[in-house]
């Protein structure tokens, strides 16, 4: 597990993160970028032909630090110097990323996040080639406007030169939408950011096992005043179609005990729906294809390379 993108915003003055650009990386250059998000400037690391480090600042973002991010391979090490340089920051996103290999990684992970979005009964979104397969597929987990995003992707069928096409990246994205959250974030480690919902707390449990952590709220976590709104709407667009339900049924008492009779059959019906679904995915036994079915770390070892 590691960082695969790391951005934050610290409160410094752009000639101090430009003069710790060229501290930390000596032997690059840094060059004027493009602004991006309504800032006035924009400035990069490149070694080689390679951007290792970007900032911006100025324009909308004046008098709120300067904006840093980077990503790929390099973000493990920037995260590490940010934190040293600033501890007290906030993060404005962080990925947290596994790798594994083998035979059947991609059925196994994509089939397990399909199960775990219709626990949680969270958006799915496909992108890549899923006619063929060849050019790689992409499963997003969580909607765009989310704080927390898991997303699964074949990375080898987009390095092809690498020979490596049962490569699979495990990805979890983590944006908070507020200040303080951004500051809890800059706190955790790449393991530690499955932290951030309470659908990724759970994913956890089966990556990492059991790990006995409580949950980072970086979004809006409900609360029991939300039920009694949602009631009072309830009741206010539907109480005629209600009054004449029970009306129909003989009382209150009826249509209560009709209401709890239907929600139990739809419930059982939907139990029905995801049990044949799980059973149709497990055809062929992911065991014959080196992946048993347990948690991740027995996964990725059978699987031949936890970590790229």
């Amino acid at each position: 597990m590691h960082f695969d993108w790391y951005q934050a915003t610290v409160q410094a003055s752009s000639e101090e993160v430009l003069s710790w650009f060229r501290r930390v990386w000596p032997d690059g250059e840094v060059r004027p970028s493009k602004p991006k998000n309504g800032a006035a400037f924009g400035a990069q690391v490149v070694i080689g032909e390679m951007r290792v480090a970007e900032c911006i600042w100025g324009g909308g973002m004046e008098g709120h630090g300067v904006n840093l991010w980077s990503s790929g391979g390099d973000s493990a090490f920037f995260a590490e110097a940010v934190r040293r340089r600033w501890p007290e920051h906030r993060v404005t996103r962080a990925d947290s990323a596994a790798d594994v290999r083998g035979e059947g990684a991609w059925e196994f992970w994509s089939a397990w996040a399909l199960e775990l979005a219709d626990r949680f009964k969270l958006k799915v979104e496909h992108q890549g080639d899923w006619h063929r397969g060849k050019d790689g597929r992409t499963l997003y987990i969580g909607s765009r406007s989310s704080p927390v995003r898991l997303v699964i992707y074949e990375k080898g069928k987009q390095l092809p030169e690498l020979g490596m096409a049962d490569w699979v990246r495990l990805e979890l994205r983590v944006q908070p939408k507020k200040a303080e959250a951004g500051e809890v974030v800059a706190k955790l480690t790449p393991e530690q950011l499955w932290r951030c919902s309470r659908w990724s707390l759970a994913a956890a449990d089966y990556i990492f096992g059991e790990n006995g952590w409580e949950r980072v709220v970086i979004g809006t976590r409900w609360n029991p005043a939300d039920r009694e709104r949602a009631v009072r709407a309830f009741i206010k667009q539907y109480a005629g179609v209600l009054g004449e339900w029970a009306g129909d049924l003989g009382g209150w008492s009826e249509l209560g005990e009709e209401i709890g009779r239907r929600i139990t059959a739809a419930a059982e019906k939907r139990r029905e729906a995801i049990a044949s679904a799980q059973a149709a995915r497990a055809a062929p036994s992911l065991q014959t294809k080196g992946i048993p079915a347990g948690n991740a770390d027995s996964c990725q070892q059978h699987a031949q390379a936890a970590h790229l």
